[in-house]
């Protein structure tokens, strides 16, 4: 798997020390990609810091666009569902 995109929007300054929460869900697949929204949250005041969009795809030995591997396809529907916040 390769990242093919990350974008950040950054909605407020952490500092070292600072509890950070990570919060994933499922944005969108084809048959080589998949997307996940992400909202990193302050743990201390539940404030949002950030938002991030991840896309990662797969891809063969000779870099071309691959199919996802069944087993990853479930287990990223099982894990991560849609992002609803």
């Amino acid at each position: 798997m390769n990242v093919a995109r990350l974008d950040i929007r950054y909605l407020q300054a952490t500092h070292l020390g600072d509890w950070l929460e990570v919060r994933t869900g499922a944005r969108q697949m084809s048959s080589h990609r998949m997307g996940f929204d992400q909202r990193i949250v302050l743990l201390e005041t539940g404030q949002v810091v950030a938002d991030a969009i991840t896309d990662v795809d797969c891809r063969d030995e000779n870099e071309k666009p691959a199919p996802i591997p069944a087993q990853l396809v479930d287990a990223y529907f099982e894990a991560l569902p849609p992002d609803n916040e």
